[in-house]
């Protein structure tokens, strides 16, 4: 990261700067015991913001939307007599702030109210500064990438358009919470938050001049071979990794690179990454692939991590990155879009016969008493879930006590993610068995009902005779849903490339996607699932459940 500093001027009523700085113990208005005594000396010191008068420093004044982008501007150095035409109508061109505000402007650091209009007068609020620090970050062309989703208790009062800034703000440390960990949007900033923000500037960039390195223990394999770590995010990122990473990673027996991201899906399938869990520890896995099989690891094994190159996936993290997943269904158009319980229709699937969803009974996503309401009144008989091991863990789920979802009919069936694994060999089969012998309507599900879910799906959709486009777009939808990504955008086409056209290729041999899209399906279908193991009679029961 780059060196940067803000120059900020006095944000009271454009008032004249005094030329020379003085040191914090100079102001009769900046206790020694204040909690921004240390940023305020800092700012000073290095004649970033200056004083209203040689005796006051107005720690509690507030900040102007002008002055903080004239600020920036003079930082930046830039020739105000080349700044281009500014947009903003409500700055007169004899204004200070007139070319600052246009700079900013141009460069995408500030968007105004409607386009036309900057309210360079109007007091800064705590989300406006979060969106201003992005937005500069990404014109300096930083890491800006998020790896987990807003805690604040006041997280619903910030506004879609800044929550991603505020997480970004607030991952690296330039703007933290209250101590009831309220981050208070709405609130105007202040030139002693302000100068705390410039300190932890300085102090976060203090980071980079070494390399980045941690280690610790596995804790947990899960069944789908994903190792834990006893590493979590805020001991991984205060050493200095940030998502976009390329990290080296080491085990007893091996020695590998991974991008640190936030999602499985920020990486192809059968690809290595680092991330976040839920737990907020971190975790190394194989998209769709069994980590702890393929690297021969175990519980209480040491595992290390070194930075191998700083930001060396950041443009690919770009390009895959989303609006900010939440938890939260005000974040949602509807119920079903937030649990991704849908009906499945594709190729010849009679209708109110099959579903998909995200679990009904592990709180974890937030979405499960949703989702058990959708079963309910979608009349679901029988369930297959694909993500617990037992029974006995799939009764120990927080939700399923009294939930609708205990009193159906539950085949569990852990399939794992990986299409060449001994445990999707063994589970695969039986899940496929399961739609023959059970009482529909049938639900699909899954932690997300995404991975294993449209897995299963796909299978199912195909040998049903549906086309490549809707199994493709069934499996996106969820995408769509969770992700709130765009349909047939460059992202979507990149992450269906990377997850359900490789899985496609391995059910049909293809891999060329105009020869997938001509190929016959159904037969393709047929063919896996007698590789599976299953026989004429039996795929013929399947058909005969799910089809017209």
């Amino acid at each position: 990261m780059k060196k940067r500093l803000f120059t900020l001027i006095a944000a009271v009523s454009m008032l004249p700067a005094f030329a020379a700085p003085v040191t914090a113990e100079e102001y009769s208005d900046v206790a020694a015991d204040a909690w921004y005594y240390d940023c305020v000396d800092y700012v000073t010191d290095n004649g970033l913001i200056d004083s209203i008068d040689a005796a006051h420093f107005a720690p509690e004044e507030k900040m102007t939307r002008g002055v903080l982008v004239t600020a920036i501007g003079r930082c930046e150095g830039i020739d105000i007599n080349n700044v281009g035409e500014s947009r903003f109508k409500d700055i007169p061109e004899s204004d200070i702030t007139a070319p600052y505000a246009a700079w900013a402007g141009n460069n995408g650091i500030v968007e105004g109210y409607d386009g036309s209009t900057f309210g360079p007068n109007d007091l800064l609020t705590r989300e406006q500064m979060a969106q201003v620090l992005y937005n500069y970050y990404k014109y300096l062309k930083e890491n800006t990438q998020v790896s987990r989703a807003l805690t604040f208790v006041d997280a619903g009062d910030i506004s879609e358009w800044a929550r991603r800034a505020v997480a970004f703000c607030s991952e690296t440390g330039l703007m933290v919470g209250d101590e009831k960990n309220f981050f208070m949007p709405k609130a105007n900033l202040t030139r002693a938050e302000t100068s705390m923000i410039l300190y932890s500037h300085e102090k976060a960039h203090e980071k980079t001049e070494y390399i980045p390195e941690t280690e610790g223990r596995i804790t947990e394999i899960d069944n789908h071979g994903h190792a834990t770590t006893d590493i979590t995010i805020k001991e991984f990122t205060s050493v200095g990794f940030m998502t976009g990473d390329v990290i080296e990673v080491t085990v007893p027996e091996a020695q590998m690179t991974a991008p640190y991201c936030t999602t499985y899906t920020d990486v192809d399938n059968d690809k290595l990454l680092i991330l976040s869990t839920d737990s907020e520890h971190i975790t190394v896995a194989i998209n769709m692939g069994n980590f702890g099989e393929t690297y021969g690891v175990k519980v209480g094994d040491k595992i290390g991590f070194k930075l191998y190159e700083k930001e060396g996936y950041a443009s690919e993290l770009e390009l895959r990155s989303s609006v900010i997943y939440t938890n939260d269904r005000e974040d949602y158009s509807s119920d079903e879009v937030f649990a991704n319980f849908r009906e499945i229709t594709a190729g010849n699937i009679k209708a109110k016969t099959l579903y998909r969803s995200s679990t009904p009974i592990y709180s974890v996503l937030g979405r499960n008493q949703y989702a058990d309401v959708l079963c309910a009144n979608a009349k679901i008989e029988t369930v297959i879930n694909l993500s617990e091991k037992t029974e006995e863990e799939m009764k120990s789920r927080d939700g399923y006590a009294g939930s609708y979802y205990s009193t159906l009919d539950v085949k569990v069936c852990p399939t794992g993610l990986e299409m060449d694994s001994e445990q999707f060999a063994a589970n695969m089969p039986k899940a496929l068995r399961a739609i023959a012998d059970s009482r529909t309507p049938i639900l699909i599900q899954c932690r997300q009902g995404k991975d294993q879910t449209g897995l299963l799906a796909m299978i199912v959709e195909a040998l049903c005779g549906a086309s490549y486009d809707e199994i493709v777009d069934d499996y996106m939808l969820s995408y769509e849903n969770f992700y709130h990504i765009e349909k047939g955008s460059d992202q979507w086409i990149h992450l269906a490339e990377g997850n359900i056209i490789p899985s496609l290729s391995k059910m049909t041999g293809i891999t060329d996607i105009d020869q997938m899209k001509a190929a016959d399906l159904k037969e393709a279908a047929r063919t896996y699932i007698k590789h599976l193991g299953l026989t004429d009679d039996e795929i013929a029961a399947i058909v005969k459940k799910l089809c017209n």
